[in-house]
């Protein structure tokens, strides 16, 4: 199985609150959010490094209907 990620650059953000994949500066990819006060990680955390790249999250696999 495999994904396709289509990765957004970071001056295009998301919606507000929608959780995403996001790749920071740190070459680190984790999830979290932007709103009013720019991007946090999950926990609710400041994202204290430049976040370059967002995306969605790829679909789950289907299910096999054997």
């Amino acid at each position: 199985m495999s994904a396709t990620v289509t990765w957004v650059d970071a001056s295009t953000p998301p919606d507000a609150d929608q959780t995403v994949l996001m790749h920071h500066g740190d070459g680190m990819v984790e999830t979290g959010f932007i709103d009013e006060t720019g991007w946090r990680f999950c926990s609710g955390g400041a994202v204290n490094v430049p976040v370059l790249h967002w995306a969605d999250f790829p679909f789950p696999p289907e299910e096999d209907s054997e």
